[in-house]
């Protein structure tokens, strides 16, 4: 039974209208007619009861009149039969209902066809796309469009499924960008206070000192040299939020490579940069795989990652790149000392430096930028560490038909 309602509601709603109004037309035919034949029965039940008249017998004569034979008796009904005021009222109405019966049948059997066809192929799918389009008109998004069917309706709902899923990925994507964009407005102005404070320190130094004539030339000099490092330092802030605001811009353009040429290609970026580090590339498994990728994209976040590597690195830094499930998945290993427990939940935070002297001469931008690269092209970036390397950094990037956002378990696997 309930494989035939399926296969029912999966009919097209063209083709269940017509079976519905076939199927209604021929009942309402059958209804007429048995209606019909109910008021004849019962018209002539009622005649037969009243007995009819005898005209007499007639005769068939000559010219003059003269009458041949024996006559025959002929029995006629007469028209002015004399029912009573009961039966009178009934042929009546059953005259009535002779006459309407074919109307009333099939406007009654059409009724009903439309209210099934209503309730069965169009009331539910109706009522989901009602309630779904009052939720989204709520800014409510966290629902999903169900209804089981392969017809028009069905069709709709899923159309209408994947336009509230569509629109939930890019709510999310703005809410995103939104809370990236206090995170970092928050961290720049953060990290603007140590050159204003120095600056207005030094400013007070100054105007103070040099009225009352108490400092030396080479103070004087010194406090310049330093207000103007402070500068400096303000200037490249600026220019590294402009950087990563131009970043948010950028759309990948990929195209089909090989995946030795994308090898080749970090290969040529790891000998410009990795100063005296050893370098050792793992074997690719597929050599002639062809992918498709921005490959500029990818080589940046290569460079990021291999200049952070450079920088913690020991002696040793090994490079495996592989693909899976459509992602190409890059990591590099340090044998350095590892992330601590802050840095791997922090280090993709615009501007994290951990306490140490290497992290305070750069801006602890360069995670956070391969990050929002990754994820541009449909991936992540994933920090961890390795017992036996040190510090794991993989870069993971789609390349599918397109770089909507993917699964994180899968990124993991």
């Amino acid at each position: 039974m309930g494989k035939i309602k399926k296969r029912l509601r999966n009919i097209s709603i063209r083709k269940s209208f017509v079976i519905y109004m076939a199927v209604f037309l021929l009942c309402a035919i059958l209804l007429s007619g048995l209606i019909t034949k109910t008021v004849d029965i019962a018209s002539e039940s009622i005649k037969s009861s009243y007995s009819p008249k005898e005209a007499g017998r007639y005769y068939l004569t000559t010219e003059d009149g003269k009458q041949l034979g024996n006559g025959a008796d002929i029995v006629i009904q007469y028209e002015t039969v004399q029912y009573s005021p009961q039966d009178k009222w009934a042929l009546f109405v059953l005259d009535i209902l002779r006459f309407i019966s074919v109307p009333f049948s099939f406007a009654m059997c059409i009724g009903t066809a439309a209210m099934l066809f209503y309730r069965n192929k169009l009331r539910i799918p109706l009522a989901v796309l009602n309630t779904a389009s009052e939720k989204i008109a709520a800014d409510d998004l966290d629902f999903s469009v169900e209804y089981d069917s392969k017809d028009e309706m069905g069709r709709l709902c899923t159309s209408f499924e994947k336009m509230r899923g569509v629109l939930e990925k890019n709510n999310r994507e703005m809410w995103r960008s939104m809370e990236e964009r206090k995170r970092l407005n928050a961290a720049f102005a953060h990290d603007l206070r140590t050159p204003l404070t120095v600056l207005r320190g030094y400013s007070e130094f100054l105007s103070t000192h040099l009225a009352a004539d108490t400092v030396s030339k080479e103070k004087v000099l010194s406090t310049v040299h330093t207000i103007r490092g402070q500068i400096g330092r303000l200037e490249s802030y600026v220019q590294n939020i402009s950087a990563i605001q131009r970043l948010e811009e950028i759309q990948p353009q990929p195209q089909m490579v090989a995946l030795s040429d994308v090898q080749q290609a970090f290969q040529e970026i790891s000998n410009i940069v990795r100063e005296d580090k050893k370098v050792c590339f793992a074997p690719l498994t597929q050599k002639s795989e062809m992918i498709s990728i921005d490959l500029d994209l990818a080589l940046q976040v290569f460079e990021n990652l291999m200049s952070n590597a450079v920088r913690y690195a020991k002696e040793k830094i090994d490079i495996v790149i592989r693909t899976d499930n459509h992602l190409l998945k890059v990591t590099v290993y340090d044998d350095g000392k590892g992330f601590s427990a802050e840095a791997l939940k922090n280090a993709t935070q615009p501007f994290y430096r951990a306490d140490n002297k290497r992290d305070k001469l750069h801006f602890g931008l360069g995670l956070y930028i391969c990050k929002i690269l990754c994820e541009k092209h449909g991936g992540s970036l994933l920090l961890s560490n390795v017992s036996t390397k040190g510090a794991c950094i993989t870069a993971v990037f789609h390349y599918g038909s397109s770089f909507s956002k993917i699964d994180k378990k899968l990124i993991v696997e």
